[in-house]
């Protein structure tokens, strides 16, 4: 599944989704996986509750959760995929997080040190990216994860090199 796609699924659709995920081993949102492979990459506060950005991988797929610190799933996604096509403009999840507070997030190229969110009628949210942390059996890679004003709806991501230029999405 290619994931630049936000909120606003069908209940069909959340359905469709939630059985996939337990076909494939999933529950509650955790792909089955070797215990102790969850590395926390980043971690905050939103409305005055904690948060915290999960990432493991599992075969050839990043997963990256955005969590509560008892381990509450708020929103995420297991497919981030290096292998294959990526879609051009990148993949990438979000939705709302404690407090009901908009996060968007993904992986990133080498090369993207920023990302540019932008939605109609709301100002660009810009943010660095960040290495995610080696050792831990993580691709090479970079993320971001924006805090985002507004109502939960679709956010344009545009990854940013140095010089401020576009970068091309690609597989990580």
């Amino acid at each position: 599944m290619t994931l630049n796609w936000r909120r606003g699924w069908s209940v069909g659709a959340a359905v469709l989704i939630a059985a996939s995920m337990m076909a494939a081993g999933c529950s509650n949102g955790t792909a089955s996986h070797p215990a102790g492979t969850h590395v926390v990459v980043q971690r905050g506060t939103a409305a005055g509750k904690g948060w915290r950005l999960v990432a493991w991988e599992d075969g050839n797929y990043l997963a990256l959760w955005l969590k509560s610190p008892s381990g509450h799933n708020y929103v995420g996604a297991e497919d981030f995929s290096n292998t294959g096509p990526p879609p051009p403009t990148g993949f990438w999840t979000g939705s709302t997080g404690p407090g009901n507070v908009v996060f968007d997030f993904g992986p990133a190229p080498m090369t993207a040190v920023q990302a540019r969110l932008t939605a109609p009628g709301s100002a660009s949210v810009v943010v660095a990216t960040r290495l995610l942390p080696s050792g831990y059996g993580l691709p090479h890679a970079r993320y971001f994860i924006a805090r985002l004003p507004g109502p939960d709806r679709y956010w344009n991501v545009t990854l940013l090199n140095a010089a401020g230029h576009k970068v091309p999405f690609r597989s990580y």
